[in-house]
């Protein structure tokens, strides 16, 4: 390579900097650039000594810009990080209120369960129904205003925020639908005799049970695959990071791990998650 050339490479260094834009940039491109300029620089010779020192000054103070810039764009990609996380908490904290505990809906199992005095009671005004109505209504209060943050904040939120509040939303939904049909059944059914209603109401709710727990299974499975999955890619990029020829790309290599040991510890927390779900589950059918 001469050193026109080099200059060239410098010259489409300079314009792929110029026109970077805020997280729009595919910097390991300009990375690559920068690298192979870096190697050649030792084997160009330029006509004069001072021609060459201006090229170099010129390379130097591109990198320096890059560097800067990639650091403007990572102190913004952690405050909107932060301003993302609070969104989500708030969403979050929404999506628990709006999950009916567990007392409640064996709450409203137990009204049609339990003696023909107490089912008669449960119907009463200021009774269980009305006490259980009232639990319910409040969660679908805090589940309305979920919705409505997340509408709000959609613009500020970072998009796997976005999908983790949407999610957390979206299960409390199908928990409370569920309470609600539940609690619409057991008003019904304490309208009737006890005896009639107590073996179909027993069998519901244990098809209702081994539903959930079906379908936590069927993700636990997911998940177990998905941590095998990325502990394959965590070696794989252990070795590409060992095997490494230049600090640089061993940095790379390093924030890809990094990015991927986060992966497997969400995943980890999800599978905790859901063992923990399949044990209550399983418990109510003892």
């Amino acid at each position: 390579m001469d050193s026109d050339k080099l200059d060239h490479l410098i010259e489409s260094l300079d314009k792929a900097v110029s026109g970077a834009r805020p997280f729009k940039t595919e910097w390991r491109e300009i990375w690559a650039k920068i690298k192979e300029i870096g190697g050649n620089f030792k084997e160009v010779r330029y006509p004069t000594k001072a021609g060459k020192q201006d090229a170099w000054d010129r390379f130097q103070s591109l990198v320096e810009q890059v560097k800067e810039t990639q650091s403007e764009e990572q102190n913004q990609r952690e405050k909107m990080s932060r301003g993302s996380r609070d969104c989500k908490d708030r969403i979050l904290s929404c999506a628990r209120d709006a999950r009916p505990p567990s007392a409640l809906e064996e709450g409203i199992y137990n009204m049609i369960a339990g003696p023909i005095a107490s089912v008669v009671n449960a119907i009463l005004p200021g009774g269980e129904i009305d006490e259980t109505l009232r639990s319910l209504q409040y969660c679908s209060r805090r589940l309305k205003e979920g919705w409505q943050l997340l509408s709000d904040y959609k613009e500020e939120m970072l998009g796997k925020d976005k999908k983790e509040a949407f999610d957390a939303l979206n299960d409390a939904k199908e928990r409370l639908d569920d309470a609600w049909e539940r609690w619409k059944s057991a008003k019904q059914s304490a309208k009737e005799a006890r005896q009639q209603q107590r073996q179909a109401n027993r069998e519901a709710f244990e098809n209702r049970v081994n539903d959930r727990i079906d379908k936590l299974e069927e993700r636990l499975d997911r998940l177990y695959s998905a941590l095998s999955h990325r502990e394959a890619n965590l070696d794989k990029l252990r070795d590409m990071r060992d095997s490494a020829r230049s600090d640089e790309h061993q940095y790379r290599v390093e924030g890809w791990i990094d990015e991927e040991e986060d992966k497997i510890a969400g995943i980890r927390s999800k599978i905790r998650d859901v063992e923990s779900w399949l044990d209550e589950e399983r418990s109510r059918l003892r």
